[in-house]
């Protein structure tokens, strides 16, 4: 029997799966990875942590597995998009690993529509949104802040590339992310120089290594990587893919029909399709690893992050009496927010913790509070906040497909694992819900990568009709389905009353 290992290195965890030819999984692990905040929204980790991690990790599974590692036919990795990762020529970071979340570069960001840059410039060719979290604005923060960093770097590269490079030694890059970052061309695939001038970062072009496509094979596991992680020496490792492009492919796959949907630390709407769209732009579109197939993303950090920052605030001690009687917080969760009738919550939340699909400079909030609200009131809106955000997101993509055209979302993420969370999807958005069978779509979506790659399927559809698996549908309940439309509109007019504050309160808080 064949195996294919495939590694999915999200904002907070790196995960790995291992799956047979069948795909089915035969073994699977986690590990958290810190996150370090030295300043007001910036976010990194530590690059060792990272590398150790990555070691450890694989080693684990492969024990646990208990299969001969020769037998592990390919390796194949995903990463979060956006961020960067600046090394020199050992291989040693000039800086700390940063996260898409990382919001530092905001005011370049602002600067760049404010020029009318990005109208003239990028969006031509990017089709997609400037955010702080690209490539294309970090660099010129690192050229205005720190450019002592960019003196010692040899290469600039996504979070996978690093794993990739760990298992090969190989320094390259992939289509997939790299077409996220705001400098590549999504037609020609390739490092635009009128888009690196325009963002003042053409000198710094020679950071960035060759492009590779996601089923290309990236080189193979060194000796020393074999001796650290149990794989056999030689194997194969895949370009991978962007996380969010690793979810669709663990979800979707082909299918055009189908919305994927992702709710873990950020909220996470797209679908596949083979054009790109000119009237609508949307905040991410990048190519897909099926050959002349985008994939067309709305996102934000707007997910499941801000119950977790809600649980390690405010809930200790329910955390502590679920440990005691040896439950999971969730389902004391879960219970809570069930004992609250949605008709009789008129408290909502802007998920907004982190970062905004609305406005830069939005926060998180909750509105219509009252004395007798409970955490169960808040923990409600939190539930129905974060899905209003998705359909927020979702109407952007509605406006190029309408809702009609996808006979269902295929949801996935940590929100997923929630069974009254995916009810409250189905009811809010209005389409069916489809939970797969496996929890780790990243990690299925690698391998199915790795599966193509090596031709042991001839193609994408092949390769899913064995690995995806369907184990429950949730529909829409239609009797709440006027009533979450009207609080569903409530939610955008208070966005909206308020977008006029936002920045007044960033420059207050920020005021010496």
């Amino acid at each position: 029997m064949k195996y294919f290992l495939g590694m999915d290195c999200g904002g907070t965890v790196i995960k790995a799966g291992l799956y047979d030819v069948e795909g089915n999984e035969i073994a699977s692990a986690g590990e958290l990875i810190d996150i370090i905040t030295p300043a007001e929204g910036w976010v990194e980790r530590d690059a060792v942590q990272l590398k150790e991690a990555t070691y450890r990790l694989i080693k684990n599974i492969i024990e646990k597995a208990g299969v001969d590692s020769a037998d592990i036919a390919a390796v194949s990795l995903a990463g979060q998009g956006g961020g960067l990762l600046l090394f020199d020529e050992n291989g040693e970071a000039t800086y700390n690993p940063m996260l898409s979340g990382d919001t530092r570069a905001n005011e370049i960001v602002k600067r760049l529509y404010a020029d009318g840059i990005v109208e003239k410039v990028f969006k031509p060719k990017i089709y997609q949104s400037i955010w702080s979290g690209q490539p294309v604005v970090i660099l010129p923060w690192f050229m205005e802040n720190m450019p002592e960093v960019l003196e010692r770097t040899k290469y600039a590269i996504g979070c996978k590339d690093y794993l990739r490079y760990l298992l090969t030694g190989e320094w390259l890059l992939e289509m997939s992310e790299t077409s996220l970052w705001g400098c590549i061309n999504i037609f020609t695939c390739e490092f635009d120089d009128e888009l690196l001038e325009a963002a003042g970062i053409l000198q710094y072009k020679h950071l960035f290594p060759e492009i590779k496509q996601s089923t290309d094979i990236c080189g193979a596991i060194t000796k020393e990587a074999a001796g650290l992680t149990g794989l056999a020496e030689g194997t194969p490792v895949m370009g991978g893919m962007l996380d969010l492009t690793a979810c669709t492919t663990g979800t979707i796959a082909s299918d055009i029909d189908k919305l994927s949907i992702v709710t873990g630390s950020c909220s996470v709407n797209q679908y596949v399709d083979t054009e790109l769209s000119k009237e609508v732009e949307l905040f991410a579109c990048t190519r897909y690893f099926i050959p002349d197939c985008y994939l067309l993303s709305d996102n934000s950090y707007t997910a499941a992050s801000n119950l977790e920052w809600f649980i390690d605030r405010f809930m200790q001690e329910e955390k502590a009496e679920a440990k005691a009687k040896g439950f999971s917080i969730y389902d004391t969760i879960n219970n809570m927010v069930t004992g609250v009738d949605t008709r009789d919550c008129t408290v909502f939340f802007l998920p907004f913790l982190f970062w905004s699909n609305t406005n830069i400079d939005a926060k998180g909030t909750f509105v219509g509070l009252k004395s007798y609200h409970t955490k169960a009131h808040m923990l409600r809106a939190i539930f129905e906040g974060v899905v209003f955000s998705h359909h927020y997101h979702l109407d952007k993509i509605f406006r190029i497909k309408p809702k009609e055209y996808f006979s269902a979302a295929r949801i996935a993420g940590g929100g997923a694992k929630s069974k009254l969370w995916v009810q409250m999807f189905a009811d809010i958005i209005g389409i069916p819900m489809e939970l797969s069978a496996s929890e780790e779509l990243g990690t299925l979506g690698t391998a199915i990568c790795a599966a193509v790659g090596t031709g042991y399927y001839k193609d994408t559809a092949e390769a899913a009709a064995r690995f995806i698996k369907i184990k429950e549908t949730v529909y829409p309940n239609e009797e709440l389905k006027d009533f979450y439309q009207e609080k569903y509109s409530m939610y955008k007019r208070i966005i909206s009353s308020l977008d006029g504050l936002w920045e007044d309160l960033t420059h207050l808080s920020s005021a010496k």
